[in-house]
C-alpha cells in the first residue's frame, strides 16, 4: 500500500502487487519482512526511508527503488530479489535515481538483474550508494560504491535457505556476516528480537546467529 509519514515495526508484507510505496514524507521500518511481492519490495518517491533489522527478499520487481529520495539501511538483509521481468532490468537489490542510499552492517546479495544485479546508482541522475562500513555486497558489477572498513564486496554471504514460517533467511555459521558487524553501531536486537551484543560482537544483516546449546536430553522416537 501507499504510505507517508509512517513508522512501522514487526509486520510481514507479502504476496502483494507492490510491497510498500511511500512518497514525500519519512518512512521508518524496523524488524520487518517484505517478501514475495509481484513488483518492488519498497518504492520511495521523494522523502526519506530508514530500515532497521529488516529483510527484503523474493520480490519480483527488485528490492528497494529510490526516486528523488534518500535512505539509510542498518542491520538489514536485501537478498534474492529480481528485476529481470520488468523494463528497469538493473539493480535487483537496490536502485537509486537522483538520491542516495547509505548502508551499514547490512547485506545486499544474491539478487538478480540483467545489469547490476545487487545495486545500481544512476550516475547520470545523481544516484549514489554509500557504504558506512561492515557491509556485504555480493556483486558490485554496475554498482558505483566504495569499500570502507569492515566491508566484504564480491563474496558469497552464505545465507541459508529462506524460512517461510519465520520470514527471514538465517546465516550459515561460516558466513562472513557472523561477528562481522560493528558493535559500536549495530542495533541492539535483530529482526526476531534476539540480543546482538551479548558477547561483545554482532552480525551483519537482519539476523543474529546464535550458537545452539548442548542437548539436555535425547529421546528415541
Amino acid at each position: 500500500g501507499r504510505l507517508s509519514n509512517s513508522v512501522i515495526s514487526r509486520v510481514v508484507v507479502r504476496n502483494g502487487l507492490e510491497g510498500i510505496s511511500a512518497s514525500y514524507a519519512p518512512l521508518v521500518l524496523d524488524q520487518m519482512s517484505i517478501i514475495n511481492n509481484a513488483s518492488l519490495g519498497i518504492y520511495q518517491f521523494y522523502g526519506t526511508l530508514t530500515l532497521y533489522n529488516t529483510t527484503i527478499s523474493k520480490n519480483q520487481g527488485g528490492g528497494v527503488a529510490l526516486y528523488y529520495a534518500s535512505a539509510e539501511v542498518y542491520n538489514s538483509t536485501i537478498a534474492h530479489n529480481t528485476s529481470v521481468r520488468y523494463s528497469t532490468n538493473y539493480g535487483g537489490g537496490v536502485r537509486v535515481y537522483d538520491g542516495s542510499l547509505t548502508i551499514e552492517n547490512s547485506i545486499v546479495a544474491n539478487n538478480s538483474a540483467i545489469q547490476a544485479p545487487d545495486c545500481y546508482g544512476d550516475d547520470y541522475h545523481d544516484g549514489f550508494i554509500i557504504s558506512n562500513g561492515h557491509n556485504i555486497i555480493g556483486s558490485t558489477t554496475g554498482c558505483n560504491v566504495t569499500a570502507t572498513v569492515g566491508d566484504h564486496f564480491n563474496v558469497d554471504p552464505q545465507i541459508s535457505a529462506f524460512l517461510p514460517s519465520w520470514w527471514y533467511p538465517p546465516l550459515k555459521v561460516t558466513s562472513l556476516a557472523v561477528d562481522g558487524g560493528n558493535p559500536a553501531t549495530c542495533t541492539t536486537q535483530d529482526q526476531r528480537g534476539v540480543s546482538r551484543l551479548g558477547d561483545g560482537s554482532c552480525d551483519i544483516g537482519a539476523y543474529e546467529h546464535v550458537t545452539p546449546g548442548a542437548a539436555v536430553e535425547i529421546v528415541a522416537i
